[in-house]
């Protein structure tokens, strides 16, 4: 497992200097190559960052645990926060992480929406789009 580990890691940041160097090459000669009369930058752009961002939520997800802890401690109190804050936790580390193995499953499809996230917020450092909270009320 730790192989496999260390494999993924490397390509990851293979893949990260070969997309920097790409973004440099852009700057000085604009790509002239489309498909179907879209240009390659707007067909592979949100599949590299879909990709990123499932390998990041992979990486991540356990956060989750610390901040809805921290968000069930602000929003209901410390009486709730070793009950209801853990339970939040650990769905969120199933749901966070789940997500992330499916964007980098499937990097290469276009659903939800345009590349859109498949979790609110994207990723776990970010604020909710959606005013929806697994806290109880």
């Amino acid at each position: 497992m730790k192989n496999y580990l260390t494999a993924l890691f490397i390509f990851s940041i293979i893949f990260s200097l070969a997309r920097v160097a790409k973004l440099n090459a852009q700057e000085s000669n604009s790509l002239s190559g489309d498909y179907d009369g879209i240009p390659f930058e707007t067909i592979f752009d949100p599949m590299g960052k879909k990709f990123f961002r499932g390998l990041i939520n992979v990486a991540t997800g356990w956060v989750e645990l610390p901040r809805q802890l921290m968000l069930t401690f602000k929003n209901d109190g410390v009486l709730a926060t070793p009950t209801v804050g853990l339970f939040n936790g650990i769905v969120m580390i199933v749901a966070r992480t789940g997500a992330g193995v499916y964007d980098t499953a499937f990097f290469v499809s276009s659903a939800p929406g345009r590349y859109d996230p498949v979790i609110d917020p994207g990723f776990v450092w970010e604020k909710r789009k959606s005013d929806y909270s697994l806290t109880l009320k």
